[in-house]
């Protein structure tokens, strides 16, 4: 992708930033976000130097209201939504609520927003989660034969699912990414290597549980990907499930 015009809503966290500098290269990046500011995650990753925001700005929005960023999605090519509270919390009646509205929320107001466009975006690319399948020791699940329970985070990946769907934008494509966990420099590492210092790294149960996972690179040559294929619409994993 070259000389593009992309949207990251929710763009400061680690995919954000390793998005960021995979496209940001040849591609001009706009990160809606709530605090400008301040552009580390919660785990205090940042790996953005300079010369990686040479074709970025950023600009503030709170996930959940039309603003001047909106104004921003005309003649837009990809927008990119990441936004939502982290699961990675306990989960009581407080962040149980926040972790829906912040995803629901922010994709309405994505949804709201492009409605309004003169010159909607052209794909609309929405994270979503492999969580939504069952857990499952006997076979792979997919997005073609996958199997669904209804725990917290089920209904989490459904609401969000139905919502994104739910917004009328005809004249832009939709693309559900059901993600698992993302690999890469620092992410999910960082939690995963504070937990080996604390000797909890040990083997859990059989240790034969299958491991759903993907690299952050190839999450970002299937995004894309799907770009390039005008012709696809709908739900797609962006993961394996890895022993």
């Amino acid at each position: 992708m070259q000389n593009k015009k992309i949207i990251l809503a929710g763009g400061t966290g680690f995919m954000g930033q390793e998005m960021t500098k995979y496209f940001g290269k040849e591609n001009k990046i706009i990160i809606l976000t709530r605090q400008v500011n301040e552009k580390t995650n919660r785990n205090d990753y940042n790996s953005i130097s300079a010369d990686d925001l040479k074709n970025v700005s950023y600009i503030k929005w709170d996930g959940k209201t039309e603003g001047e960023w909106a104004n921003e999605l005309n003649d837009v090519d990809l927008v990119i939504n990441l936004a939502g509270k982290s699961v990675n919390c306990r989960y009581n009646e407080k962040n149980k609520k926040e972790i829906f509205d912040s995803r629901t929320d922010a994709v309405k107001a994505i949804g709201e927003a492009i409605n309004k466009c003169t010159r909607p975006p052209s794909l609309w690319i929405n994270a979503s989660s492999a969580t939504i399948y069952r857990h499952a020791m006997d076979s792979p699940q997919d997005e073609y034969t996958g199997e669904f329970y209804d725990d917290f985070s089920v209904q989490v990946c459904k609401r969000w699912e139905k919502t994104f769907y739910d917004q009328q934008t005809p004249q832009t494509r939709k693309i559900a990414l059901r993600m698992a966990i993302t690999l890469g420099p620092c992410g999910i590492l960082i939690p995963y290597f504070n937990l080996l210092k604390f000797g909890l790294g040990g083997r859990q149960a059989s240790g034969k549980q299958m491991y759903s996972w993907v690299h952050i690179e190839d999450t970002c040559r299937m995004i894309e990907w799907i770009y390039g294929h005008k012709e696809l619409n709908g739900i797609y994993n962006s993961s394996s499930p890895n022993p």
